[in-house]
């Protein structure tokens, strides 16, 4: 797969925006000077979004970023001609990674384990990225005491999560959040929710005081209870388990973007990393 050139993080600039930003959109700038606009942050968050689904086609091999990054900006420059208001962005920096996913089976276990690692990463890299559980296809228990019966388990350095049936409501599914406290997340099981372990949310729900520099490992059990699939995105990586696909990704981009319409220019520099989306893109 052909990538953009490599990017090492060594300005402060970008590794300030990773840190900030990791396995999030960034927000809009709204720095001292900028008049900001409804339409300027419909349009940006559309090109965001455009963009985070060229990057996790690229990572999984469904085109060229670069190409994927020019057909975006072609759309925009064609659409522009049609309102009275320019877009435009700039790619100033890329920064290279490590993608890790599952095959196609769809159960979440390595090589006949039920309990294995999944990565080891340094403490100074990040992640994006994390698992999306089908729970319909899954043998969760139903349990009021998810710590010992059972519930599938990611471990990392600092917390653990229990994902499992609530027993008050067994048609539903449930995640326990051990960290600086102890916090249950709710979902309906007719979703596939996504445990998202870059910005640290179980579907959409945020884990309080979840610090990614903290998570240098991360490891499942009892996998064999779920169905699902897993797909992270790394700055570097250590050590994957031989069960995984690995390849060369881009972690993130960052884009310099700017809004002019006849009444106000905003221009913003966000960073856009590869995930999550689950398996909503090919």
């Amino acid at each position: 797969m052909n990538l953009l050139a490599v990017v090492v993080i060594g300005s402060f600039f970008v590794a300030s925006l990773i840190l900030l930003n990791y396995g999030l959109l960034a927000t809009i700038d709204r720095s001292e000077g900028v008049t900001q606009t409804s339409e300027a942050e419909d349009a940006i968050a559309n090109i965001e979004s455009n963009l985070q689904s060229a990057l996790i086609q690229s990572n999984r091999g469904h085109g060229n970023l670069n190409d994927l990054i020019n057909d975006q900006q072609a759309h925009i420059a064609a659409s522009s001609q049609y309102r009275r208001e320019d877009v435009s962005l700039t790619v100033v920096d890329e920064v290279s990674g490590t993608r890790v996913s599952t095959g196609t089976d769809g159960t979440l276990t390595a090589s006949g384990l039920s309990n294995w690692e999944i990565i080891n990463k340094s403490n100074s890299d990040l992640v994006t990225g994390g698992i999306e559980i089908q729970t319909e296809e899954s043998n969760l228990p139903v349990t009021s005491d998810p710590k010992s019966d059972g519930s599938f388990r990611v471990e990392t350095d600092e917390y653990d999560i229990y994902v499992y049936r609530p027993a008050e409501a067994p048609s539903e599914v449930e995640a326990l959040w051990v960290g600086s406290s102890e916090k249950r997340y709710r979902t309906n099981s007719s979703k596939n929710p996504y445990l998202d372990l870059g910005e640290g949310s179980f579907d959409g729900y945020v884990f309080p005081g979840y610090d990614q520099s903290t998570v240098d490992s991360i490891s499942i059990y009892n996998g064999d209870r779920v169905n699902g699939s897993i797909e992270m995105v790394a700055t570097d990586i250590e050590r994957s388990h031989s069960s995984l696909q690995t390849n060369s990704a881009t972690f993130g981009v960052v884009l310099d973007v700017t809004f002019q319409s006849e009444t106000a220019t905003t221009s913003t520099t966000t960073f856009i990393t590869h995930g999550p989306v689950g398996g909503s893109i090919p």
